[in-house]
């Protein structure tokens, strides 16, 4: 069962390892991302940051669309699913990939980016993205730890 989805561009990282997964007891993270999945020095490094315990799956977004549709008949499975950035998640969406709630973490500031709130940093074709998820139902939350207040995005 998923239980959560996450855009953060650091991907498993100390805030994701001790907070995020604890919470959602998750005993399973799966990172979408096409790109990473073809950087066999970052996918050793995903490995290696992986807690104990934890299954790790490292896919592109069309492996991830029929994991996703397989995890529904796993109910021991909890799994915290990582998109590098909010384009991936828009690009789920719209393939059809039910995202209830997103939650927002980091995105590092870029020339030409806004600030959409602590820490996170959108370029236009990131506003878009999460413009496109708001318009399909997603309810964007921006929240940088389990325990800090949650900023929910109105366009």
């Amino acid at each position: 069962m998923i239980k959560a989805y996450r855009v953060d561009d650091r991907l498993i990282h100390g805030q994701v390892q001790t907070q995020w997964l604890a919470h959602y007891r998750a005993n399973r993270v799966i990172i979408v991302d096409d790109q990473v999945i073809r950087d066999n020095i970052a996918m050793q490094i995903l490995k290696l940051a992986k807690p104990t315990g934890v299954d790790l799956v490292i896919c592109g977004t069309d492996r991830a669309l029929e994991l996703f549709a397989k995890d529904e008949m796993q109910e021991k499975a909890r799994t915290f699913v990582i998109f590098k950035t909010i384009r991936t998640a828009a690009l789920l969406s719209e393939r059809g990939l039910k995202i209830e709630e997103l939650i927002v973490g980091p995105s590092s500031a870029k020339p030409g980016a806004v600030q959409m709130a602590k820490n996170t940093y959108f370029g236009e074709e990131e506003v878009q993205a999460l413009e496109k998820l708001a318009k399909a139902g997603v309810e964007a939350v921006f929240q940088l730890l389990p325990g800090e207040a949650r900023e929910i995005y109105r366009k």
